[in-house]
């Protein structure tokens, strides 16, 4: 009989402890970045990369840091044949969101993001070069992002040598690979 009324309390103290655990997870993304709560996860890509060229994979795992005031976004293409780290963030002196993404090639960009709609954002890139530049031409980057019946929607376009590419798309998937850099 004790053990019972033991059992039942503990149980419920547990059930509870749970729900406020979970709540406090939720509750841990900074209400600025809301947003972008549906991407969060882990998703893959299968991306052509031109004729005659296989497809490469891309797996992309975003991720609550810095206590709910940022979101970080590691990728890597191939299993680390190319890959990056994005942080995303709310600027409160230009009230826009700001974002970062430094790769494993010789670049890095800063971005202006916009949200164009529910589950829905835009990217203008500015890229700016670690080294000595960079080889592509590529100066700026402009990418539209959403997530519809369960999967992202990107397409990307680069400003390279002064003239706008054709837009390339992806579709994410959710994923349960994890991003893989070479060391």
């Amino acid at each position: 009989m004790i053990t019972r009324l033991l059992t039942k309390p503990f149980l419920l103290l547990l059930c509870s402890l749970g729900i406020v655990m979970q709540s406090s997870a939720e509750a841990g993304l900074d209400e600025k970045l809301e947003p972008f709560r549906g991407f969060i996860g882990t998703w893959q890509a299968s991306m052509t990369m031109g004729k005659d060229k296989p497809p490469v994979l891309d797996v992309s795992d975003w991720q609550v840091v810095l206590n709910g005031k940022a979101l970080k976004i590691v990728h890597s293409v191939n299993e680390g044949d190319y890959g990056g780290e994005s942080f995303i963030f709310w600027d409160k002196k230009s009230s826009s969101y700001k974002s970062f993404y430094f790769t494993t090639a010789d670049f890095y960009t800063e971005a202006t993001i916009t949200l164009e709609g529910k589950n829905k954002f835009s990217v203008i890139e500015q890229v700016a070069s670690a080294g000595e530049g960079l080889s592509s031409g590529i100066t700026q980057v402009k990418s539209t992002s959403e997530i519809k019946d369960g999967k992202i929607l990107v397409s990307t376009s680069y400003l390279k040598n002064g003239e706008w590419t054709k837009p390339e798309s992806r579709v994410y998937t959710a994923s349960q690979l994890t991003p893989v850099f070479k060391h």
